[in-house]
């Protein structure tokens, strides 16, 4: 099932929050109402981190994490690191991107085998995702966008993508990935997938803008049960 929620006065979750299959990673200024409708659907034992990476509340834009590892940026303090360490189950690996860019969560789309980067990231940043995360790493564009994260998203099991990149495209990426994927939008005709949803292999979230039909969509491809 998808719900709808806030980050305060905007529906760009993807933004603030980080969801895996293990954890969700949101900032210290949640509010408590959606701060209870993340923990009514994950579950009162679901871990919830509270993170201030980088004193933002930008935490979907900063970090990149699967159920296997968390990457942050360098600028993030020893204090902000060890905060995540301490707070993330005990098998999930941490460790620092030695990367100018801090929105690592712009660039990257991954699940807990694969990940899509930005061709602008560096070699070493590449290695470092694919040995922290444990997944198999591509680069390329999507269309003609290099910020990876903000036009799709996916969990294990199917993904949603740019509703303007072609049908090869859409062909490269499912046998890239080896995920069936599909065009959506989000937020009331919105093409950043990424920062209008969070998912995992079986909860999802959505901004609170998102049409009926929108929702529809989502709840479907990630949820439906014939499919």
């Amino acid at each position: 099932m998808t719900i709808k929620i806030n980050y305060e006065s905007t529906s760009e979750i993807g933004t603030f929050i980080k969801l895996t299959n293990t954890y969700c990673i949101v900032p210290a200024t949640l509010s408590k109402k959606t701060l209870f409708k993340i923990k009514n659907e994950l579950g009162e034992s679901f871990p919830i981190v509270f993170s201030h990476t980088l004193g933002s509340s930008c935490q979907g834009r900063l970090i990149v994490c699967n159920s296997k590892g968390v990457i942050l940026p360098s600028q993030t303090t020893t204090e902000e690191f060890t905060f995540i360490k301490n707070s993330v189950p005990d098998n999930v690996v941490v460790r620092y991107a030695d990367e100018n860019l801090s929105a690592l969560g712009n660039c990257i789309a991954l699940n807990d085998f694969s990940a899509i980067l930005s061709p602008d990231l560096s070699k070493k940043t590449e290695n470092l995702i694919s040995d922290t995360l444990g997944v198999e790493v591509f680069k390329s564009y999507i269309g003609p966008f290099s910020l990876i994260g903000s036009y799709c998203i996916f969990n294990n099991n199917r993904g949603l993508i740019h509703p303007n990149i072609s049908c090869e495209e859409q062909d490269f990426f499912t046998e890239l990935l080896q995920l069936s994927l599909r065009t959506a939008t989000v937020n009331r005709g919105s093409e950043n997938l990424g920062s209008g949803i969070i998912v995992n292999d079986w909860k999802s979230f959505c901004g609170q803008k998102t049409t009926q039909s929108e929702l529809h969509i989502i709840d479907t491809w990630f949820h439906g049960k014939n499919l």
